[in-house]
């Protein structure tokens, strides 16, 4: 899903060890080189994530607010983990292109992305 944006990637979550995945990682750098608007919203960043997202020019933004990870493709998808599993964790994702869904979650990134800064390093 990652693969197919064509104009944003807008991802809110809590310390991106997400990134650790390679093919997250190579989505979000082809996007990246394409130009593709790819902007990160963290409550705590692991520092060697954050120092790979800036290489790729990933805008990277530092957050106070805990609240479930999610992430908008295209301000059109929406995509949000999902924790599951009996006898070990494993996520699955739940995705929607509801226009109710889609606008309340791209409303929260705004007002999100309006009260973080840039990550410093």
């Amino acid at each position: 899903m990652l693969r197919g944006a064509e104009r944003s990637i807008k991802i809110y979550g809590h310390d991106c060890t997400w990134c650790n995945d390679e093919s997250i990682m190579n989505a979000l750098k082809d996007a990246a080189s394409k130009g593709i608007l790819v902007q990160v919203l963290a409550t705590g960043p692991d520092e060697g994530v954050a120092k790979v997202l800036m290489n790729i020019k990933v805008e990277l933004y530092v957050i106070d607010f805990p609240g479930i990870p999610f992430c908008l493709i295209d301000d059109s998808m929406l995509i949000i983990p999902r924790k599951e599993g009996t006898l070990q964790t494993q996520y699955s994702i739940i995705s929607t292109n509801d226009k109710y869904m889609v606008d309340h979650f791209g409303n929260l990134y705004v007002k999100l992305l309006s009260c973080s800064k840039p990550w410093e390093g």
